[in-house]
């Protein structure tokens, strides 16, 4: 994601033209810990009980629907875990489908990291009429028999996991590979203006899919690439705060003079950022952390200019409203293309105030131009199969 302005990039993915290491600071304050969500029953819960993220932006344009109302349509999301970037995007979607002339009704289950129980509640949003629902899943295999019985009932099936699943009505994936690359050559510009060109480096990764794995790929190309000199010292697994702050909290006491880390999320991100502090890392001359997501709690802790200095936003603001005006087409009885790839822009300190005009306002007129920039997002034809690459429905784009 751009630099001090927004500017269209070249429709070929470039890796280095959208990775630029920003070096202005000033001090930051902790974030509080996300509640845990529960699941009562293994009923669906409504979306209107989804908690408004601190520091979320209103739409202030409400665009007009395009197609009659669908306020008798309900949108069953499943989600896996309950972590900050999926309670933006679902917050989100609700703004999509409030506008005027749509109204359908949205409902969330968090499985609560139990896949048998995710499988039981989309069964359940089956036999209960639901007429689109949303897959968020850890892992892909195993999903194309619910899939195959949705599509067969005319449920439209809609995939924003890490990796597609075959047969859904369109699958959603992201450039993960650049995300991870535009942070890793980031942190490079700092170790080289701070550190002498030479850094101990902590990774906290996220492998329970092999799509969000390549975030890590990614920042290790980026950093044997722009500083040879450094060292990734310690990795280990992390997708939530909790764990993020234990695995940061471990890798600080092993290695003392590490002065970076990278986290394949924002949410280990911020427990890695608590970590830090408890071992008195706070002057972003002497540390750095980066990751990938953009949500708003990362985006706040930018803001302040401490040695949380960087995140990849994949523009999720526009994904989910674009998600939802897909969702919304699909229950018009419209065509729905069965692949979209989401991009981004690389989010610091002195891109912010510009990232954030263009990043918050989806809705606004003057914005609906980035749902056709292919550096924002693209469409594509081609329906992709379990586990294949997203990358893989746009060859013309695909790394050499």
């Amino acid at each position: 994601m751009p630099l001090l302005r927004i500017v269209r990039l070249p429709a070929q993915r470039k890796e280095a033209s959208q990775m630029e290491a920003p070096f202005e600071h000033q001090r930051l304050s902790r974030q509080k810990f996300l509640k845990a969500a529960g699941l009562a029953g293994g009923g669906l819960i409504l979306a209107g009980g989804v908690p408004q993220v601190a520091g979320a932006r209103p739409f202030v344009t409400r665009r007009a629907a395009a197609g009659p109302s669908l306020a008798n349509k309900t949108v069953a999301i499943t989600t896996p875990i309950d972590v900050e970037v999926l309670r933006e995007f679902f917050d989100v979607q609700r703004k999509q489908a409030a506008l005027p002339g749509n109204g359908e009704k949205i409902t969330v289950v968090d499985a609560n990291l139990d896949t048998v129980k995710q499988h039981t509640q989309v069964d359940q949003m089956i036999d209960q009429g639901a007429n689109a629902i949303v897959l968020f899943v850890l892992t892909v295999p195993g999903w194309e028999a619910t899939v195959a019985r949705a599509t067969k009932k005319g449920i439209g099936m809609f995939n924003h996991s890490a990796s597609p699943i075959g047969g859904c009505t369109q699958n959603v994936g992201l450039d993960q590979r650049a995300a991870g690359f535009a942070v890793g050559r980031a942190a490079a510009g700092w170790i080289a203006k701070t550190q002498g060109g030479s850094a101990q480096i902590g990774l906290l990764s996220i492998l329970n899919d092999p799509q969000l794995t390549l975030r890590s790929t990614g920042f290790k190309a980026a950093i044997k690439q722009y500083s040879p000199k450094s060292t990734i010292a310690r990795e280990a697994f992390a997708q939530t705060r909790d764990v993020g702050a234990s695995a940061a909290a471990n890798m600080l006491q092993a290695v003392p003079d590490m002065s970076a880390i990278f986290s394949g999320g924002d949410d280990p991100g911020l427990g890695a950022l608590t970590a830090a502090h408890e071992a008195g890392k706070n002057d972003p001359k002497k540390f750095y952390i980066g990751s990938c997501d953009g949500t708003q709690a990362v985006i706040d802790e930018i803001a302040k200019g401490g040695i949380y200095q960087s995140t990849w936003s994949f523009i999720f603001d526009y994904s989910a409203t674009a998600l939802q005006r897909d969702i919304e087409k699909f229950l018009r009885g419209q065509k729905v293309q069965p692949t979209r790839i989401e991009r981004g822009r690389i989010i610091y300190y002195g891109n912010l105030k510009a990232f954030q005009k263009f990043a918050n306002s989806p809705q606004a007129p003057a914005n609906q131009k980035y749902f056709s920039d292919p550096a924002v997002m693209e469409y594509s034809n081609i329906a992709l199969k379990t586990g294949e690459p997203p990358l893989d429905a746009f060859p013309k784009k695909k790394k050499k």
